[in-house]
């Protein structure tokens, strides 16, 4: 079995491309749910649609992987059905409350991956996991409060913290999960997983059978391929190569890319009081990418096989680790 050595650097950009192609979708998304597209319909044609193309992926170029993933079905199926709700529980809270409080609340998950670190996982406290944490929370803050705050309803709040609790439960599993198995096989059947799961809430043939226009179905494709199959692709791999509370406060630039889309693309307009946020998120990332390249090298993992080169004098394992 090869061993490959897992790159830090790697990890954080994948992460970091990854919640900027995120951001990049809240305007997407935004503009969907102006022209009355449900939020459950939205998570059933974009879960749908990226299943689809994960799966398909992964069964023509990772045919032996995806066979490995499938030998923790069970645990899989949780990760599915942990985004779906995840999914729903943001666009609940932008209906119920508004984007900010929805982003806002979302970005409580690095400050709890920082307790599970310490509790669960034993490791330091250091001072400077918290200082990131409180930067990137207190960044968002300011980048998604407007001169009259936050917008709070009771349904808002409790949907936008069901969010980050469920993003905070996902990223610790899902980090576990791809340690032992390829992450693009994991995300397939995640992706399926969660659109099965789904589909009690809202079946396929009455999601994707509304008369959506040309615009929609393209808009809809952007949020099954760029914003879901490529981003959560690559979060999966950089969790092989980054601790789950720094690939949380990694991803908390997402809101800081959300407001710049919308600026260049709906017109809305950032405050001082906004690109101050934005800087205190990107004080956070810089400050944990610093930190976890001056860190000791993550141990070396066993490399998933390919169906290339079996073996002919040891079976195969249900999976890689």
């Amino acid at each position: 079995m090869k061993l490959m050595r897992m790159s830090p650097a790697g990890g954080y950009a994948a992460v970091f491309a990854a919640a900027c192609l995120w951001g990049l979708s809240g305007v997407v998304a935004k503009s969907l749910f102006e022209e009355s597209v449900a939020p459950t319909t939205l998570v059933a044609v974009r879960l749908g649609g990226a299943a689809v193309v994960a799966l398909v992926h992964a069964s023509v170029f990772r045919r032996a992987e995806l066979r490995r993933a499938w030998a923790h079905r069970g645990r899989v199926f949780a990760l599915g059905l942990a985004l779906a709700i995840t999914q729903f529980a943001y666009y609940a809270a932008i209906a119920l409350g508004n984007v900010a409080t929805a982003v806002f609340l979302q970005y409580l998950a690095p400050a709890l991956l920082v307790v599970w670190a310490r509790v669960a996982e034993r490791q330091p406290l250091s001072a400077g996991r918290v200082g990131a944490v409180g930067l990137a929370w207190a960044g968002a803050f300011l980048l998604v409060a407007g001169p009259a705050g936050l917008v709070v309803s009771p349904g808002g709040v409790a949907w936008g913290l069901a969010s980050a609790v469920l993003f905070a439960l996902y990223t610790v599993v899902a980090r576990r999960e791809v340690r032992s198995a390829d992450p693009w096989a994991v995300l397939a059947l995640t992706l399926a997983s969660g659109a099965l799961a789904w589909s009690v809430v809202v079946p396929p043939w009455v999601a994707w059978a509304q008369p959506y226009t040309p615009g929609q179905w393209l808009r809809f494709g952007h949020l099954a391929i760029l914003a879901t199959v490529v981003p959560f692709g690559l979060f999966l791999w950089g969790l092989r190569r980054v601790p789950p509370e720094r690939a949380a406060i990694l991803a908390s630039v997402e809101p800081v890319v959300a407001a710049l889309a919308a600026y260049a693309a709906l017109g809305e307009r950032l405050g001082a009081q906004q690109v101050a946020g934005a800087c205190l998120i990107l004080a956070a990332v810089l400050w944990t990418n610093w930190e976890g390249l001056r860190e000791v090298p993550a141990p070396e993992l066993p490399q998933p096989q390919t169906a290339a080169a079996p073996s002919r004098t040891s079976r195969p394992t249900s999976s890689s680790g």
